[in-house]
């Protein structure tokens, strides 16, 4: 389920130091990493991989990358069936929240939950959910851009498609 996407400039050594000194060049694709990033990507990068579903990630600035395919808002669907699973959803990632709190779980776990409840509770209030939108929330609440986010609202936004027929290693929908 690696989110496609293209560099829209040059990316250069002087801003990412861990690339080698040529950098990337405009025009490189690359894939988002949605793996664990033990909290080494910076508030204004994102994880990114040659492969999709792949090691190793490197950080590129956010603003660097034009994603395809991937849309800034999502409805909620119309299908009661499904908004019903969303909610149970919903409740499965606060449970999973309260225990990673519990068990005293480095920030970055906790925030893949905080940015998937974000986006859940957002939708299922709202009927419809802007990402822009929910990332300025998240500033507000949490004083800090979440790295994860894009790929919660992915997740979120397949399960509204597909029921989650694209997400692999999670729970899915009951």
């Amino acid at each position: 389920m690696a989110q496609k996407g293209t560099l829209v400039r040059n990316v250069t050594h002087g801003e990412c130091p861990w690339l080698d000194l040529t950098g990337l060049p405009e025009g490189t694709v690359v894939y988002e990493y949605s793996g664990y990033t033990y909290g080494c990507i910076s508030d204004n990068g994102i994880a990114v991989s040659n492969e999709p579903d792949s090691s190793p990630f490197y950080e590129v600035p956010a603003d660097s990358v034009s994603w395809n395919a991937m849309p800034n808002v999502l409805e909620l669907p119309k299908d009661p069936t499904r908004v019903v699973q969303l909610k149970q959803k919903l409740e499965e990632y606060r449970e999973r929240f309260a225990q990673e709190c519990k068990d005293g779980r480095p920030d970055f776990y906790i925030w893949d939950s905080i940015c998937k409840i974000a986006v859940l509770r957002t939708l299922l209030q709202d009927e419809s959910i802007d990402l822009n939108m929910v990332r300025e929330k998240l500033v507000e609440e949490h004083g800090e851009a979440v790295s994860r986010l894009r790929i919660a609202f992915r997740v979120i936004a397949d399960y509204c498609a597909t029921g989650g027929a694209n997400v692999f290693g999670g729970t899915g929908l009951k």
